[in-house]
């Protein structure tokens, strides 16, 4: 394959620097705006804008500039417009009193996903696929009784596999991501996996792998063309080669060509299954394929086609929908005899509307992307919210055995929590919520587009500006919450003991695109961690030295890995 260097190839050199240049002077020449837009803490850089200064991670870094700039104030990200709104009534103001102007989301450039499913889609469509997915939702009993049981069946499966630990000091965070995204299994697929599923273990690590390619700032990302450029210019190869290596561990070699292949001259998320007509050529080629393995690694370096499609699914978001694709062709394959799931739910939906003319926007399209927006919502908030609790019950004991005393007396020991325990579990909800507050793991809502010009605070956010609610100085406002950076369940109860929630306490945002998943999430918490306390104590790897982590810096922060010896309450008060 040719290859050049920029410094030896005239012609390429003279393309880079005259396509640098007019980036430069398109940077320079930003919209007009008004004079009374939202202050910037910083001056933007050309080109780049604001982004060099959140190199080494944005959440910390708005933190900054909150303090600096006040409750709202504005960021170049590259040439686009952000304005971040860091107060409580400013957010309220702008998402439930400006709804009409700000209910919409941006596009996500480079992201097919920006425009399926429920998390990205806008006007009649993005009501059509929410009021479905609610009603779908619903139906199978979110936040009621009849999903509970579900849960509690997976809960069990999970108090088991850590009763099997035998004490033995462990890294949880797996173990916890795999039977929660069980719960989301069970609803989409009607089926569970076992936790050594080998599907369901290739399908997380990918996952994970591919939300740490999220985690970490490039200018490739948001230049896509940058990649063009010979060598390993800012790392772009590295993370070509580490997306190559999820995409092949489903597909395989030529499964990953033909998936990259088929996206780049279609721009539609492509399925990797095989086609029927191709498995004998598939078979005859295999012997070649293994011969070749190392050659085929060298040459997908330097590909231009791959790297021209990278950006599709470099975040890990286009990928996953093969996975569901594979979902929705086991559970359709028999229309008269489909399972209890939401993908038969919204397949029968939308052959329904076809059946009556009706004009719908519901299709395999949108169905695609809005399983992964349930699996990536369902699963990394809760799991990482679980993983927070067990870290600040090991910080603070005396809480986890208060905890551990208030279940005692209003549970026993002798039956699991139900749902039905809730309302007289008012200082364990606390701890929770506390969790909630101050793991605040979704530092930053997603971002809304602003479509009219609105006035906030007397400044105007003009039409096409990216509105960015930052929910983290909301949790930990230090002139909201008295000392906010400490764990205080207290702060949710009233002086009877009663249950409080302030104004200020919104981890699952604010008004019409608020989290569809509250009433799931806040479900699965409950179950899970009552039952994790009632039957384990939580302890450090050593005794006497709680571990001390910090976040992992994403759109959803999860703690550091850290280990837990989960000791059986009844071994434990025997011994």
């Amino acid at each position: 394959m040719l290859t050049f260097d920029l410094f030896t190839s005239p012609t390429l050199g003279y393309a880079v620097i005259t396509l640098a240049f007019i980036l430069l002077v398109k940077s320079l020449v930003k919209p007009t705006y008004p004079s009374n837009i939202p202050p910037f803490p910083a001056r933007p850089y050309p080109i780049l804008g604001h982004l060099p200064y959140m190199m080494k991670g944005q959440r910390v870094k708005i933190q900054e500039w909150r303090k600096t700039a006040g409750d709202i104030f504005s960021l170049y990200i590259g040439s686009r417009l952000y304005v971040v709104i860091n107060e409580r009534k400013l957010i309220r103001e702008a998402l439930v009193a400006n709804a009409d102007a700000l209910s919409n989301r941006p596009p996500v450039p480079h992201f097919e996903g920006s425009t399926s499913g429920v998390l990205f889609t806008n006007g009649l469509i993005w009501k059509e696929q929410r009021t479905t997915s609610v009603s779908i939702l619903r139906s199978f009993g979110m936040g009621k009784s009849s999903l509970a049981s579900k849960i509690s069946e997976e809960v069990s499966e999970y108090l088991k596999a850590l009763a099997q630990l035998g004490g033995r000091p462990e890294d949880a965070s797996i173990l916890t991501q795999n039977s929660v995204s069980n719960i989301i299994c069970s609803i989409i697929v009607g089926k569970r996996f076992d936790y050594h599923d080998p599907f369901l273990i290739a399908f997380l690590e990918s996952f994970e792998k591919q939300m740490k390619a999220a985690q970490n700032f490039s200018p490739v990302k948001v230049w896509p063309w940058l990649r063009h450029i010979p060598g390993n210019f800012l790392n772009s190869k590295t993370l070509n080669r580490e997306s190559h290596v999820v995409i092949e561990q489903f597909c395989g070699k030529k499964g990953r060509m033909r998936f990259m292949t088929a996206h780049a001259a279609t721009h539609l998320a492509p399925n990797c299954n095989d086609d029927d007509d191709d498995d004998d050529d598939d078979d005859d080629d295999d012997d070649d394929d293994d011969d070749d393995d190392d050659d085929d690694d060298d040459d997908d370096d330097d590909d231009p086609e791959l790297m021209y499609i990278l950006p599709y699914y470099l975040n890990g978001l286009l990928f996953f929908t093969t996975v569901c694709d594979k979902f929705i062709e086991q559970v359709t394959k028999d229309e008269d005899d489909m399972p209890e799931c939401f993908i038969a739910q919204y397949w029968r939906e939308m052959n329904k509307m076809k059946a009556k003319g009706k004009s719908t926007t519901l299709n395999v399209e949108h169905l695609r992307w809005i399983l992964f927006q349930l699996f990536f919502a369902g699963t990394d908030t809760t799991s990482s919210t679980i993983m927070w609790y067990m870290y600040f019950m090991l910080r603070h004991p005396q809480i986890q055995e208060k905890v551990y005393h208030e279940l005692s007396e209003v549970v026993g020991v002798e039956r699991a929590p139900d749902l039905q325990d809730k309302t007289k579990l008012n200082y364990f909800w606390a701890t929770v919520m506390e969790t909630q507050r101050l793991a605040s793991i979704v530092p930053q809502s997603l971002p809304h587009l602003c479509i009219a010009d609105v006035t906030i605070q007397g400044y105007t956010i003009p039409a096409e500006t990216v509105v960015l609610p930052n929910l983290d100085a909301v949790m930990l406002d230090e002139n909201t919450w008295e000392e906010p950076l400490k764990f205080r369940p207290e702060r949710f109860l009233d002086d009877t003991g009663a249950l409080i929630k302030p104004d200020s306490f919104i981890p699952f945002s604010v008004g019409r695109r608020m989290c569809l998943g509250e009433a799931l999430a806040n479900s699965e918490l409950f179950l899970y961690i009552s039952a994790l306390i009632q039957m384990f104590e939580l302890q450090p790897s050593v005794e006497g030295q709680p571990p001390e982590v910090s976040f992992v810096e994403g759109p959803v922060c999860p703690p550091d890995r850290f280990e837990v010896r989960f000791i059986e309450r009844a071994a434990s008060e025997t011994a």
